[in-house]
């Protein structure tokens, strides 16, 4: 079996605005591998989000050549993209998107429940993993957001996925818990050898954590 994880190429995305047609992605040529740790840099708009959009299946590409595990993405229903992002890939965002009125744990079951899973071991070694296994019965409002990050990103990572998807992942921290998170998100990846970690971010402080750094401008990769 190829150990190519996505291969894109010459990768299209318009998003229309009234009767306009916006190209966003303008014909991307990309190659990851099993087992990369890969940071996307660009300036704002530059269409890093969309493309990450695309590579988790959560939007359609209007164009081009796009495959997950070797399989052409464009041949796929809903229902077997849905099922692949479901059973391979998990999302960290900027903005958390925990649950207020769960506690941690329960914002990380989530996860869990959602592919028909009530492990409490993998929930409670998650929290561990993160340094938040003290408070894992605290809320969101509870937490600092550096702690709030870090149950998104045990939430992301308790299913064990092939492929982790983190989107501005730091973009709501200060430059203290930037760090650390990224300290977290590289060891944990090195902890899991066959874990494909793809990170988009606009700050180039953070891009050190990565193998292999993709420049984005204009919907392009700068080659």
């Amino acid at each position: 079996m190829s150990s190519v994880v996505f291969e894109t190429k010459g990768l299209l995305k318009n998003f229309r605005v009234d009767s306009l047609k916006v190209p966003v992605l303008r014909g991307i040529d990309i190659q990851i591998e099993q087992g990369e740790f890969v940071a996307v840099v660009g300036p704002s708009g530059c269409g890093k989000s969309t493309l990450l959009h695309v590579l988790g299946m959560m939007c359609k590409h209007d164009g081009g050549d796009f495959r997950a595990w070797g399989q052409n993405v464009s041949e796929l229903n809903q229902r077997q993209r849905t099922k692949m992002r479901r059973e391979k890939i998990a999302f960290v965002f900027q903005r958390f998107n925990l649950l207020g009125v769960l506690s941690a744990k329960n914002n990380v079951q989530m996860a869990l429940k959602i592919r028909g899973d009530h492990t409490d071991h993998q929930v409670n070694q998650a929290l561990e993993e993160v340094g938040l296994a003290e408070k894992m019965h605290f809320k969101p409002s509870q937490l600092s957001v550096g702690e709030q990050q870090r149950v998104a990103i045990a939430r992301a990572l308790v299913c064990r996925p092939e492929v982790l998807l983190a989107d501005e992942p730091t973009g709501s921290l200060d430059s203290e818990n930037s760090k650390a998170v990224m300290e977290l998100i590289r060891g944990l990846h090195d902890e899991r050898a066959e874990q494909t970690t793809i990170l988009i971010t606009h700050n180039r402080r953070i891009v050190d954590a990565a193998d292999r750094v993709l420049e984005m401008i204009d919907g392009k990769i700068k080659t």
